[in-house]
């Protein structure tokens, strides 16, 4: 078990260094961005299939044989499909701030408990469910303040700390977000019962086939599949994008053949805590630090709690 919590704060470590070099690198472009996003898209979900494929010949070909709930590949490469369409949607909307949305995504471990315990009858221990509510309010805190900050000038308040909930009721945006959350929820059983009836490389693998078709047919008929072909238009960040994901996927996908599904849920969002680091020392993001400090702490005592009940 210690292994699996490594391999998934090492992978929250991996997205969340990504996500903020993107945040910095994109943020000028946003607009041709959006422009080649089915590309993009396939480029991304094509790349995790052929690192997740060359993970399993290396690490785990001699095993390839399935065992009971191999169905769940299957399952789960379905979901995320609607997972990819309600996301995009999001995206596409222009009155959608993703501050509003970041918060309540922070939220999901505490319903991946539930759904976890209803699917695969897998319940932590409790002191591991003390962890999951403070890494739940902690990160839910962390990523509030940016918010706050935009919406209520900063004024902590009773109703400014359940706004991106009543924001979610008037925004199409942020509701297709929250679709995308919920099904993703459910998927992740799916992935923890998959990644355990096989190897969890080639189980990520055939997860990935069916966005892989979707993202393909996408930026065929948008006719950006073009923009593939020429490295020229890709800065480095773009043409190593593909393999780092990948890499984070089957860092995930090991894990949970290591932990218990809510655990693995628990700690994933532990890449909220690294993205504030980062932002702090790299992007000097420096508002609140109070109210952030405080929030870093509650994560991570959750954190230790978390993994203390996982040993």
């Amino acid at each position: 078990m210690v292994l699996g919590i490594i391999a998934t704060l090492l992978g929250a470590a991996i997205i969340a260094g990504v996500r903020t070099i993107e945040r910095k690198a994109l943020a000028v472009k946003k607009d041709e961005q959006r422009l080649a996003e089915p590309a993009l898209a396939f480029w991304r979900v094509g790349g995790a299939f052929v690192i997740a494929l060359i993970a399993w010949i290396i690490f785990d070909r001699a095993s390839p044989e399935m065992r009971a709930g191999f169905w769940a590949v299957f399952v789960t490469g379905f979901i995320n499909i609607f997972i990819l369409i309600f996301m995009l949607k999001a995206l596409s909307d222009k009155n959608t701030d993703m501050s509003l949305s970041v918060p309540i995504l922070d939220t999901t471990p505490a319903v991946v408990v539930f759904l976890s315990w209803w699917i695969l009858g897998q319940k932590p221990a409790p002191i591991g469910y003390v962890g999951i509510v403070l890494l739940v309010i902690g990160t839910y805190i962390l990523n509030l303040s940016a918010f706050i900050d935009k919406a209520y000038q900063g004024r902590w308040t009773l109703k400014s700390l359940f706004g991106p909930f009543t924001e979610a009721f008037r925004k199409k945006g942020i509701r297709l977000a929250f679709c995308a959350a919920a099904l993703g929820c459910v998927a992740i059983n799916f992935d923890g019962m998959a990644a355990r009836s096989m190897s969890p490389f080639l189980a990520l693998a055939l997860a990935l086939v069916p966005s892989l078709v979707v993202n393909l047919i996408r930026a065929k008929n948008s006719g950006v599949l073009s923009q593939l072909r020429d490295p020229q238009r890709m800065d480095f960040l773009m043409k190593i994008y593909p393999a780092v994901v990948g890499a984070m996927l089957c860092l995930y996908w090991w894990s949970l053949t290591n932990l218990i599904v809510p655990y693995q849920a628990t700690l994933r969002r532990m890449e909220t805590l690294f993205i504030f680091f980062l932002a702090y020392f790299l992007l000097r993001e420096r508002k609140n630090p109070g109210m952030r400090f405080a929030a870093t702490v509650i994560i991570v005592i959750g954190a230790i709690l978390v993994t203390l009940s996982a040993v």
